[in-house]
């Protein structure tokens, strides 16, 4: 086959696999991730520090029933404010679907770069253990230059 038919393949497969995601997924839609369960509050982990330029993980435990699957996680840094929040896809109204009867718990991490000097405020943004009110968490963490610079 030539590269031109060797780069139609490749589109046609890629195409096809997309297609295949878009139906499973169809009975599915995006809701921010629950963060609080109980009375056990919220559990976000954030570094000591950041250092200016370097990538640092910020992490919440997050959870979700047997037919949700892990989402995006949308970061956004303005400045000395990041904000940082989950989704899960969970199941749609009317989707007939057999779940499993099983909670799913785990941390959800992303990676935060800060570029200035100074308390940066660290906002997780996510749902109550059912739903019904949207929580905000913050921490703040000092943000500077590396020791060794």
């Amino acid at each position: 086959m030539n590269d031109h038919g060797m780069t139609c393949a490749r589109t046609v497969a890629v195409f096809a696999a997309l297609l295949v995601a878009a139906v499973a997924c169809s009975d599915y839609v995006e809701v921010r991730s629950v963060i609080e369960w109980d009375a056990v509050g919220v559990e976000v982990t954030v570094p000591d520090y950041f250092e200016i330029g370097v990538p640092a993980p910020v992490s919440v435990l997050t959870y979700a029933g047997g037919c949700d699957q892990e989402g995006r996680t949308d970061v956004t840094v303005a400045g000395l404010l990041v904000i940082v929040e989950p989704y899960y896809l969970v199941p749609a109204p009317g989707a007939s679907l057999n779940c499993p009867s099983r909670s799913i718990t785990g941390p959800r991490t992303a990676y935060v770069t800060v570029n200035q000097a100074g308390d940066v405020t660290v906002r997780i943004v996510g749902w109550t253990l059912f739903g019904d009110s949207v929580i905000t968490v913050e921490r703040t963490v000092p943000a500077a230059l590396s020791p060794n610079s």
